[in-house]
């Protein structure tokens, strides 16, 4: 399949290389993969999802292992069950050295 062929595709397409991973608690994060070589993470930004990479995903895997996740909450992710407030808490996030600074 060449680069062109791809860039038209859509999200759900197969082609892309979907895939499942279990994250820490209980989430289910989704992710395209695609080529080999060193591996290269593309991180989406808000609003986004895996497919804002859709144009780059091809010319990179020529040369390494395209890691496209979809972050939680995001795309095909799971949505954290929590209110809006309460997953943006600093208490919420494991790296705060202070984890109640902002409450």
């Amino acid at each position: 399949m060449t680069n062109a062929d791809m860039l038209d595709r859509l999200p759900d397409d197969p082609a892309w290389g979907h895939r499942q991973v279990a994250g820490s608690g209980g989430v289910t994060l989704h992710h395209v993969r695609l080529g080999r070589g060193d591996p290269v993470l593309l991180l989406h930004g808000w609003p986004g999802f895996w497919y804002d990479w859709r144009r780059v995903l091809m010319p990179l895997s020529d040369v390494a292992d395209v890691i496209a996740p979809d972050l939680r909450g995001f795309g095909d992710s799971d949505k954290p069950d929590l209110p809006p407030a309460e997953g943006t808490r600093p208490a919420c996030w494991p790296m705060t050295s202070s984890p109640c600074w902002m409450a």
